[in-house]
């Protein structure tokens, strides 16, 4: 059994068909479960045709959450049951990085940042529409060595502004060190998946 989506990735309003390929029966069973891993958001029986394929379309909801979406599908005959799986990811509207800036605790510019202490990045974001986005930010030292990460998961709708705190080693390299900033829709290990490029700035340890 084959199953595949009409597109890899949708936003909130599209709609979805997947097709099935059963080798076996003349029904076939789908489930398509959430980037949690655990909630279902669909359950069907999909009758095989003459031609042994099936179909379902769905409307992707204003409620669905960004992330990777997992389609599970079995068919039998009585005798032999076979199983496939597929994914598809949801994505919600453009959301952007517009400027990430080293600061103070408040989201005042600074130029550097002290060893032994937390080290804050202001990071503006903006979305088209709402949607729940997890920004992390990920410092590494002059010597490419990762030195501390900050992350805020949050609902973005619009611009919005966030002050986020990382720990900086004593053993910090001092120098030019690079701030990567990411947009996700989740860590990855929990279906989440990219919602915009990544942003580098750069800051002075001393």
């Amino acid at each position: 059994m084959t199953i595949e989506t009409d597109k890899p990735s949708y936003q909130s309003g599209d709609t979805v068909t997947v097709t099935l390929h059963p080798d076996v029966g003349t029904l076939a069973a789908v489930q398509i479960i959430a980037p949690d891993g655990k909630t279902t958001i669909l359950s069907r029986t999909v009758p095989v045709g003459t031609g042994g394929d099936g179909s379902l379309q769905f409307k992707i909801g204003n409620t669905y959450t960004s992330g990777t979406y997992n389609i599970i599908a079995t068919s039998t005959d009585g005798k032999t049951t076979v199983k496939c799986s597929a994914s598809f990811s949801v994505t919600g509207g453009s959301f952007t990085i517009i400027s990430v800036t080293p600061s103070d605790q408040q989201g005042n510019p600074v130029t550097s940042f002290t060893k032994g202490g937390l080290g804050y990045v202001k990071a503006v974001v903006s979305s088209s529409s709402s949607v729940s986005a997890l920004v992390s930010v990920n410092l590494f030292g002059p010597d490419s060595t990762s030195l501390g990460i900050g992350s805020v998961k949050s609902t973005v709708n619009g611009n919005s502004e966030m002050v986020i705190s990382f720990f900086i080693p004593d053993s910090a390299q001092s120098g030019t060190a690079n701030i990567y900033t990411d947009g996700l829709s989740d860590w990855p290990s929990q279906g989440g998946v990219p919602l915009t490029t990544e942003n580098q700035s750069t800051v002075n340890i001393g």
